[in-house]
Protein backbone atom coordinates (compact mmCIF):
# COMPACT_ATOMS: atom_id res chain seq x y z
CA UNK A 1 0.00 0.00 0.00
CA UNK A 2 1.25 2.89 1.47
CA UNK A 3 4.70 4.50 2.58
CA UNK A 4 3.60 6.79 5.69
CA UNK A 5 7.08 7.98 5.62
CA UNK A 6 6.44 9.17 2.01
CA UNK A 7 3.49 11.47 2.36
CA UNK A 8 3.22 15.14 3.07
CA UNK A 9 0.68 15.81 5.17
CA UNK A 10 -0.57 19.64 5.54
CA UNK A 11 0.29 22.27 8.72
CA UNK A 12 -3.05 20.32 10.08
CA UNK A 13 -1.70 17.14 9.89
CA UNK A 14 -4.04 16.41 7.11
CA UNK A 15 -4.03 14.94 3.25
CA UNK A 16 -7.07 14.83 0.36
CA UNK A 17 -7.86 11.48 -0.30
CA UNK A 18 -10.31 11.40 -3.46
CA UNK A 19 -12.15 8.64 -3.45
CA UNK A 20 -12.83 6.45 -6.89
CA UNK A 21 -15.40 3.47 -7.80
CA UNK A 22 -13.44 0.71 -9.16
CA UNK A 23 -16.45 -0.28 -11.00
CA UNK A 24 -17.08 2.41 -12.91
CA UNK A 25 -13.86 5.09 -12.43
CA UNK A 26 -16.25 7.52 -11.14
CA UNK A 27 -14.94 9.98 -8.40
CA UNK A 28 -17.61 9.72 -5.40
CA UNK A 29 -15.74 11.94 -2.53
CA UNK A 30 -13.28 14.38 -1.64
CA UNK A 31 -12.23 13.72 2.23
CA UNK A 32 -9.41 14.30 4.47
CA UNK A 33 -7.45 11.86 6.40
CA UNK A 34 -4.91 12.20 9.17
CA UNK A 35 -2.52 9.68 10.04
CA UNK A 36 -4.45 7.61 12.35
CA UNK A 37 -7.41 7.80 9.48
CA UNK A 38 -4.95 6.28 7.39
CA UNK A 39 -3.52 3.53 9.16
CA UNK A 40 -6.75 2.41 10.18
CA UNK A 41 -8.13 2.18 6.96
CA UNK A 42 -5.19 -0.24 5.95
CA UNK A 43 -5.57 -2.41 8.78
CA UNK A 44 -9.21 -2.48 8.33
CA UNK A 45 -9.52 -2.49 4.25
CA UNK A 46 -12.14 0.53 4.58
CA UNK A 47 -12.79 3.93 4.45
CA UNK A 48 -12.03 5.82 7.90
CA UNK A 49 -11.62 9.47 7.37
CA UNK A 50 -10.97 12.74 9.66
CA UNK A 51 -14.20 14.72 9.77
CA UNK A 52 -12.72 18.43 9.63
CA UNK A 53 -16.43 20.02 10.75
CA UNK A 54 -16.41 17.52 14.14
CA UNK A 55 -12.77 17.18 14.50
CA UNK A 56 -13.16 13.33 14.50
CA UNK A 57 -12.44 10.03 12.73
CA UNK A 58 -15.28 8.70 10.78
CA UNK A 59 -15.89 5.80 9.25
CA UNK A 60 -17.37 5.63 5.85
CA UNK A 61 -20.67 3.75 5.79
CA UNK A 62 -20.87 3.38 9.68
CA UNK A 63 -24.45 4.50 9.64
CA UNK A 64 -26.25 4.39 6.47
CA UNK A 65 -24.08 0.62 5.71
CA UNK A 66 -22.71 1.80 2.53
CA UNK A 67 -19.20 0.72 3.16
CA UNK A 68 -16.14 1.12 0.60
CA UNK A 69 -13.74 -1.60 0.65
CA UNK A 70 -10.41 -0.68 -0.09
CA UNK A 71 -8.67 -2.25 -2.98
CA UNK A 72 -5.82 -0.13 -3.28
CA UNK A 73 -4.40 3.42 -2.01
CA UNK A 74 -1.73 4.92 -4.29
CA UNK A 75 -0.50 8.03 -3.71
CA UNK A 76 0.13 10.97 -6.36
CA UNK A 77 3.50 12.83 -5.01
CA UNK A 78 2.36 15.40 -7.67
CA UNK A 79 -0.50 16.58 -6.64
CA UNK A 80 0.01 15.60 -2.71
CA UNK A 81 -3.00 13.20 -2.43
CA UNK A 82 -3.90 9.68 -1.77
CA UNK A 83 -6.27 8.21 -4.62
CA UNK A 84 -8.62 5.28 -2.66
CA UNK A 85 -9.65 3.10 -5.41
CA UNK A 86 -12.77 0.98 -3.50
CA UNK A 87 -15.34 -1.70 -3.94
CA UNK A 88 -18.89 -0.37 -2.98
CA UNK A 89 -20.45 -2.70 -0.30
CA UNK A 90 -23.94 -2.26 1.28
CA UNK A 91 -25.43 -3.48 4.22
CA UNK A 92 -28.86 -4.73 4.64
CA UNK A 93 -30.34 -3.22 7.86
Amino acid sequence: MIDLNELRFDENGLIPAIVVDVKSRSVLMLAYMNEESLRISMIEGKTCFWSRSRNELWRKGETSGNIQHILSIPYQSKTQKCKIRFKRWQIKK
